[in-house]
């Protein structure tokens, strides 16, 4: 980014924050620190979408600087952490698992093998 887009950047924060201090000094230091390896549709790009979720309170030279990222990006992020919250869950349920007392487990065979016990028998009957 060019020096005079900085300028029309921080026009463009200035327009959403009117609260935005916008001197020369500010524009001098936040080009020296970053905005200078940062491309301005980027910069723009960031604006527009952090004023879009977070116009609350100004942006900062890191949530401009920081690299594009699209919807897909954001939706793969999001399935990602659910996936190992999820697996999370799975290794904690594992270990905290008992196995089935006695008589759930016989049961449980009795039905797998098409088998009744005499209570369920004459219960039906």
């Amino acid at each position: 980014m060019q020096m005079w887009e900085v300028i029309e950047l921080f026009e463009e924060i200035k327009f959403r924050y009117p609260s935005f201090l916008s001197g020369e000094k500010t524009r001098e230091v936040w080009y020296k620190d970053g905005l200078k390896n940062v491309e301005f549709d980027v910069a723009l790009a960031n604006l527009e979408q952090y004023h879009a979720t977070e116009e609350k309170w100004l942006p900062s030279l890191a949530r401009l600087s920081r690299p594009l990222v699209d919807r897909e990006d954001h939706r793969h992020e999001f399935l990602k952490s659910m996936t190992e919250e999820h697996n999370n869950n799975l290794e904690k349920w594992s270990k905290a698992a008992v196995p089935p007392p006695d008589h759930i487990k016989e049961r449980m065979r009795q039905l797998g093998s098409g088998t009744r016990n005499q209570a369920t028998t004459e219960h039906r009957s």
